[in-house]
């Protein structure tokens, strides 16, 4: 991440003491994080007021608009603000404009004291931010409480979790603050008849979750809609708990095309996803974990990850970059990878080409038998099974509307085909005895493009 660092130094006399002064903090165009770290000469490891000749100097700030940011007294050795975090006594906020460190002069020794800021700007940076976009806690039917729940995902190297719980809303829950991990409000809609995730806001409609009816159901989502929340149809294959109601009567967003380990659901979504691509549709895809609890040996937050193509780690940037299709999904934080480019635009962009447009397509810690796959508007375009190459890049042209999309499938092996049959047992005997298709191991949304005439 790119950074500037500036030191602020100012004089305090004697005749400031008790006195409140103001120092003008102008912020860089574009800066995510701001970290500052105040100091001042005397006494600064003791913030006590005694009779004895010290120096007791404050720390606050002012924002742009002249309101209180935070104070945290003589002895802040460290503070950091940005849109999805700030420290302890203050409030979250986008840095930019002037801002003014508001120095309290308590108490000042006769020979007066020095103090300083060494600040650091963090500037917004596009780059891959790792969540999940589907858990639950004790407020539905998850094990863990909210802040169990964030502190394993900060642990396991995520940058934004979602918390979706069963007809739930955040909205009397008080939604922990941790550094560098990003939490955001949602709901999942439960009905007897679908599933749907509803992002972003504490309290995304009125009334009762209790639907009978399309129609009843739509009207939530409409509300939902009007609210900013990002309406995303779970698990719709699901042998469990599917979408039963049309996909094509709802009023949605998104679909959940991965959720949990991948087995067969997953990819008849991606073959409906795929005819809806083919037909003129835009559709962003997302994959969550349903995250409830862990099984003996299983560790299934985040599996699989979304994986979101954002310059700041906030909530409305997150929401954002997930809306448009900015995204890749991938089987943990940590596995394979792809990122498919055409110049500076990527998943989730509209491109508009001459006679052609070159599409770079790489893969990163790819395994030895997987397969990439590349679809376009007409199916099925390209593919390339691994032979051993970690890291691989595919190129190619294109020339009409439509869109480019790849994925990563890989067959299990003989003793992994029979625990997937265990599992699947104990859910279902049906669906145990079917056969196990090539299953997804990555997979991205579509980068789009239109023909100029």
């Amino acid at each position: 991440m790119k950074f500037e660092t500036k030191k602020i130094e100012y004089d305090i006399k004697k005749s400031d003491e008790k006195k409140f002064l103001r120092l003008p903090l102008k912020i860089p165009d574009n800066v995510e994080t701001i970290e500052i770290k105040p100091g001042y000469t005397g006494d600064e490891a003791n913030s006590t007021v005694t009779d004895k000749e010290k120096n007791v100097i404050d720390f606050a700030l002012i924002d742009e608009n002249g309101d209180d940011l935070g104070s945290s007294g003589s002895n802040t050795r460290k503070i950091i603000i940005s849109k999805s975090f700030a420290s302890d006594g203050y409030k979250r906020k986008e840095p930019k404009g002037t801002w003014q460190i508001l120095i309290g002069c308590f108490q000042v020794k006769s020979s007066g004291s020095k103090v300083s800021y060494d600040i650091k700007f963090t500037f917004k940076e596009f780059r891959y931010l790792k969540g999940d976009i589907h858990s639950h806690t004790t407020n539905s039917d998850g094990k863990y409480t909210y802040e169990q729940l964030c502190k394993k995902a900060k642990a396991k190297g995520l940058d934004f979790l979602f918390i979706t719980d069963h007809n739930n809303s955040t909205e009397d829950m008080p939604i922990p603050l941790i550094a560098g991990l990003t939490i955001i409000e949602g709901l999942e809609l439960t009905s007897y008849d679908g599933h749907i995730n509803l992002l972003g806001v504490k309290k995304p409609y009125d009334g009762s979750y209790a639907v009978g009816n399309v129609d009843e159901l739509n009207e939530k989502l409409r509300q939902s809609k009007q609210r900013g929340a990002m309406r995303v149809v779970n698990h719709p294959f699901c042998f469990i708990c599917g979408m039963i109601w049309d996909i094509d009567q709802l009023d949605f967003d998104g679909i959940e095309i991965w959720n949990g380990p991948a087995v067969a659901k997953e990819m008849k979504a991606v073959a409906w996803w795929q005819k809806k691509l083919e037909e003129g549709r835009r559709i962003p895809v997302v994959g969550g974990s349903d995250y409830h609890r862990d099984y003996f040996v299983t560790d299934l937050l985040a599996m699989p990850t979304t994986r979101v193509w954002c310059d700041s780690n906030d909530k409305e940037t997150i929401l954002d970059a997930v809306k448009s299709g900015h995204s890749v999904i991938t089987r943990n934080p940590n596995s394979t990878m792809i990122d498919i480019r055409c110049g500076e635009n990527t998943v989730g962009d509209l491109v508009n080409i001459g006679l052609k447009a070159t599409v770079t397509i790489s893969v990163s810690k790819m395994k030895r038998g997987h397969t990439l796959q590349v679809f376009n508007q007409k199916g099925l375009v390209s593919e390339y099974k691994n032979t051993g190459n970690e890291n691989f890049t595919h190129v190619l042209d294109v020339s009409e509307s439509g869109f480019l999309r790849a994925q990563i499938v890989y067959n299990k092996k003989f003793l992994s085909r029979l625990l997937h049959r265990a599992v699947l047992r104990t859910l279902s005997k049906t669906e145990a005895k079917k056969p196990i298709p090539a299953l997804l191991y990555a997979i991205t949304n579509p980068i789009y493009f239109e023909k100029l005439m």
